[in-house]
């Protein structure tokens, strides 16, 4: 028995370094790498997790193991999993780690697993895991955690139209995040901001959190960020009245789609040319626009 035991914990330790080493391809850009990586393991990674699931009551290595699985694997089991079997192996994750008594994992799975409600439309169940996440957060003084979860909360508000709420949680989280000098959370923030104040037809405020983002993340050589938040700062900037500024931007988004090879965003950003050349009375420019996203595959935005 000891040595079957044996067995299965080095087996499911091992794939458990694989799943890592395919998460860490993944964050590293290399996605299409770290994808066939997890692919290549996939059935040794069920097999690990349905064991450590099984012993985690009774085998503390398999309760570690069922955490630090959960951990690991949101970046990658929604490839496989439908909503549903993820919730459960995140779930999973987090009976595991109340078992060991592991409150830093714990916060973290109820972070996982609020994104993984949200994303199924469960909201009143992310945000009752959000909350419990920023609770853990602030009793363990993980500010990056809590900022986070105050973010995701504020996610939670606005998809419901709560926008008074969303601000609230927003500006928190903005502060934070500028505390800490996580530039790049703090850039992810002021887009939603943006968002926000659009919502509420508060143009000013709505470009000057999306103009401070922009600037953000091309600091970080974000160029896929930067290009997508030019479209939303363009789209602010027609609604105000201002196509030329609007035009401006879709030109530098088009610019980087270029740079990046993006033919998709090519396209949108042409088609967003083509509606600010509409306003602007040029039939002719917007015409020539929406030729040139037709000829790289675009027909909508």
């Amino acid at each position: 028995m000891a040595l079957k035991r044996k067995a299965h914990l080095l087996h499911a330790a091992h794939y458990e370094r694989q799943l890592m080493r395919a998460r860490e391809r993944w964050l590293q850009r290399s996605q299409a790498d770290g994808a066939a990586l997890f692919d290549l393991d996939w059935p040794n990674i069920l097999a690990a997790q349905a064991w450590a699931k099984a012993h985690l009551d009774v085998d503390p290595d398999a309760a570690v193991l069922c955490s630090e699985l959960g951990e690991i694997a949101p970046f990658l089991i929604d490839l496989r999993l439908s909503p549903d079997e993820q919730m459960a192996w995140l779930e999973t994750a987090l009976r595991a780690a109340r078992h060991n008594g592991d409150r830093a994992a714990e916060g973290r799975h109820n972070g996982n697993l609020g994104n993984a409600y949200a994303e199924a439309g469960r909201y009143a169940e992310a945000r009752r895991s959000y909350i419990e996440h920023h609770q853990i957060a602030s009793e363990l003084g993980d500010q990056h955690g809590a900022a986070n979860a105050l973010g995701n909360l504020g996610n939670m508000d606005f998809a419901v139209d709560d926008h008074d709420g969303a601000l609230v949680h927003f500006e928190v989280a903005l502060r934070m995040h500028l505390a800490q000098g996580d530039a790049a959370s703090a850039a992810t923030t002021h887009v939603n901001l943006g968002a926000v104040h659009s919502a509420r037809e508060n143009w000013p405020a709505a470009i000057d959190h999306l103009t401070q983002a922009r600037d953000s993340l091309h600091a970080l050589g974000d160029t896929r960020g930067e290009a997508i938040c030019l479209g939303n700062l363009g789209r602010v900037h027609l609604a105000n009245g201002s196509a030329d500024q609007a035009l401006a931007c879709y030109e530098q988004r088009l610019a980087l789609a270029r740079r990046l090879a993006n033919r998709r965003d090519e396209a949108t950003a042409l088609l967003q040319m083509a509606e600010a050349h509409d306003v602007l009375g040029d039939v002719a420019a917007a015409a020539s626009a929406r030729q040139r996203a037709a000829a790289v595959g675009g027909d909508g935005l």
